[in-house]
């Protein structure tokens, strides 16, 4: 199941002890999703203040134990949407209204 995740970061945090490993380990869990398919792709947004990521799961508790393994996870707010694939989207509507017109 894929899911669009949009993030952005929290308004209030508090410092990172040592942000350098931080976006280090952040960078690293991405290149991980990347390599191994949890991810399809991230990127972020142009004005740097949000971030869309599709990522792949079967079950929405395990989109959350991702995004809360995410390093900067604390710093981060997320709105979380599963996605359906249009193919199957207008292969359904086609046969509902096939199915409608009596064929």
């Amino acid at each position: 199941m894929k899911f669009l995740v949009l993030s952005k970061p929290r308004s209030v945090t508090p410092p990172l002890a040592n942000p350098i490993a931080a976006y280090e380990a952040a960078r690293e869990f991405l290149k991980a999703g990347l390599a191994d398919g949890r991810i399809d792709c991230v990127y972020q947004f142009a004005d740097g203040r949000r971030a869309v990521t599709i990522g792949n799961a079967d079950s929405a508790e395990e989109i959350w134990e991702a995004l809360t393994s995410y390093p900067l996870s604390p710093f981060q707010e997320y709105e979380v949407y599963p996605l359906v694939d249009t193919a199957y989207v207008f292969d359904k509507a086609i046969e509902r209204m096939k199915k409608a017109a009596g064929g």
